[in-house]
């Protein structure tokens, strides 16, 4: 088990480790996650953010085999630059166990076993990648319309660890409303674990018809247990084109205790100039669990002092603080729960004159209810959820209503998604439109192979939004894979 982790992983009450299938989109397989709330987008041509027990991807931490990816910027790791095939297993932990986590835990792993697929679109777009005992690669050149994307993945497995290293270059025609988002984006990400000791590297390059630039982050930590307690010590650095370098130490101490059946864990953050802390209660019975949550959560490097083309950081801000309670119950494969939040000093960045910059509101109240069930082939979940700020007004990018269907029955497989329209701004005068998508594919086993084609986005719903981010419209595919024994 990674040290960036809990040790005690609380599968029960969240429902099964779900296994990614890569002829689905990955948003797909998440949305019916029991437990879990809300999603965001933001990114090329699809959902990227999932949050438990929140709706708001700072609610969680991502991980690769055990090594947290969510990026310094803005918080949360992107869905979408997470391969299916490679990390195929999705396993979920309660507690906020990062500076940049609230409440949960995502952790992708590597899956074994000796693999090949290829995927075709409609649009002209491919992928293709292998898998087997010491690692694996998957690359590709996805399109959308004016857009592009390829990337490149490669995954090294040794005795004591891995490394993973993915190259990524978007050519983007602009957001609807934001033509000056026309460019080039260029990321690598690289993530190292050996034993006690690992690194991320997460670099980024734009280029427009006016612009270049470029920002990397660097973390590097290390982890000792100590009678019982956890240390952990790690370096945060950025070289940026904008704001030059910058690095702070972080380092965390934490303990699990037993209680009953249960168990509570406590971490403490300290940054050189602030200091942040989590702490977790979990009691679970038969049929159901009960849960309390403390955060105070240190503002991301990149929320404090990130220049750039229209945006800043903001050096002044306060500790994110939060008090969260919750329940669920569980009976013949359905699951029924529910939370209660009050945030303090939450972080949002904000449009004040053409510039974003990362403010404190004030304070407000988030709460709601999910009901999932599970009965052979059919799978469904609606979340509920309100948030509202103190002034009386919802919070941005949460959506009341959302909506999802998983249907595999023999060669048929159906998928509904469905997501309430979201305000943007805090006077609610600006909102996201809803999203639907409905997406159908039929797979059949042939001497040996797998193949799978469908259509995604049936219904041709564009989901041009009042702030950008259109998807894809409606693509036929075509996929085939290979297991060996």
């Amino acid at each position: 088990m990674s040290f960036f982790l809990p040790e005690i992983l609380v599968e029960a009450p969240l429902g099964d480790t779900i296994t990614l299938e890569y002829n689905k989109p990955l948003w797909v397989m998440a949305s019916t996650l029991p437990f879990s709330y809300g999603f965001t987008y933001g990114s090329y041509a699809d959902l990227s953010g999932i949050s438990l027990k929140g709706g708001h991807p700072k609610g969680n931490a991502v991980f690769l085999n055990g090594i947290l990816i969510n990026q310094p910027q803005n918080s949360y790791a992107d869905l979408t630059d997470i391969s299916p095939f490679l990390f195929g297993n999705l396993s979920v932990y309660e507690g906020g166990f990062s500076p940049y986590s609230i409440y949960g835990n995502l952790n992708f792993s590597y899956t074994q076993g000796r693999e090949y697929y290829g995927f075709l679109n409609g649009f002209g777009g491919f992928s293709f990648g292998y898998k087997g005992e010491y690692g694996g690669f998957d690359l590709g050149n996805l399109t959308g319309g004016r857009d592009s994307l390829f990337y490149a993945e490669g995954v090294f497995l040794y005795d004591r660890g891995f490394g993973d290293l993915r190259v990524s270059r978007k050519r983007t025609s602009g957001m609807e409303g934001f033509p000056q988002l026309s460019g080039v984006q260029t990321d690598i990400r690289v993530a190292m674990g050996y034993g006690d000791f690992n690194i991320l590297i997460l670099g980024r390059e734009w280029r427009d018809k006016f612009i270049y630039s470029y920002h990397t982050n660097l973390r590097a930590g290390y982890k000792w247990d100590v009678l019982g307690y956890k240390i952990l010590t790690y370096a945060e650095g950025i070289r940026s084109s904008n704001i030059g370098e910058k690095i702070r130490p972080l380092i965390y101490l934490g303990k699990n205790l037993y209680v009953f059946n249960g168990y509570i864990s406590g971490n403490v953050w300290y940054d050189g100039r602030r200091v942040g802390f989590g702490s977790f209660l979990n009691i679970p019975f038969k049929h159901s669990a009960f849960n309390l949550s403390l955060s105070n959560r240190i503002p991301s490097f990149d929320e404090l002092y990130w220049r750039g083309s229209g945006a800043e950081g903001n050096p002044n801000l306060k500790n994110e603080k939060t008090f969260t309670i919750g329940s669920e119950f569980e009976f013949k494969g359905l699951q029924i729960s529910g939370f209660f939040r009050r945030v303090w000093d939450i972080i949002e960045w904000r449009n004040v004159g053409g510039i974003w910059r990362p403010e404190n509101s004030s304070a407000g109240n988030i709460w709601g209810i999910s009901l999932y069930g599970r009965f052979g082939f059919l799978r469904f979940k609606y979340d509920r959820l309100y948030a509202y700020y103190d002034n009386g007004n919802r919070m941005v990018y949460r959506p009341r209503n959302t909506y999802s269907v998983l249907l595999n029955y023999k060669i048929f497989s159906l998928s509904l998604l469905y997501i309430d329209p979201r305000f943007t701004n805090p006077a609610n005068t600006r909102f996201v439109d809803y999203i639907l998508n409905l997406d159908i594919s039929l797979n059949f086993g042939i001497k040996g192979y797998s193949l799978a084609f469908g259509i995604d986005n049936l219904l041709n719903r564009r989901n041009y939004f009042i702030e950008g981010y259109p998807s894809r419209g409606r693509v036929a595919f075509l996929i085939f894979s290979k297991q060996f024994i």
